[in-house]
């Protein structure tokens, strides 16, 4: 069975089965994720700004395989991992290392391109792309802008 064809049983599935609440679901899901990712810009250190994504990632991943837009869901995945990857840079030498910056890249790269469906799904590859850079970065305005 095609990604397409899971998708669609999926969305329909639950469409029929909780009706409006479905649409109320979807929608109060995206709202509390865009909370979290408010907030979390607000947090004064590096520290807290990716731990507190990781929440508003979780939102995300849920929201879009409720819509099922695996691909989109799949670049929350891959960016919770690397979250928890970057996080480690202050501890860990293993961490520190340039050679994550590509590879999730890589990930997010391939990761788009194998579950590409329409259009719009190059906007998860290049948030995908834009997410990895902006959470390398050490610096907290940095991060921000």
């Amino acid at each position: 069975m095609a990604l397409k064809e899971i998708s669609d049983l999926l969305v329909i599935g639950l469409k029929n089965s909780l009706g409006i609440g479905y649409d109320i679901l979807i929608n109060g899901i995206g709202v509390v994720s865009i909370v979290l990712l408010f907030i979390c810009f607000q947090m004064k250190n590096r520290s807290k700004i990716l731990k507190f994504n990781i929440f508003a990632a979780i939102g995300w991943t849920t929201f879009f395989i409720l819509n099922g837009d695996f691909t989109s869901a799949l670049m929350n995945i891959i960016g919770i991992c690397r979250i928890l990857v970057f996080l480690q840079r202050g501890k860990h030498e293993w961490a520190k290392s340039r050679a994550w910056l590509y590879i999730f890249l890589a990930i997010s790269l391939l990761g788009s391109i194998l579950t590409f469906k329409i259009w719009k799904d190059a906007f998860s590859l290049v948030a995908g792309l834009l997410g990895t850079v902006g959470f390398y970065v050490l610096d907290e305005k940095l991060l921000r802008k």
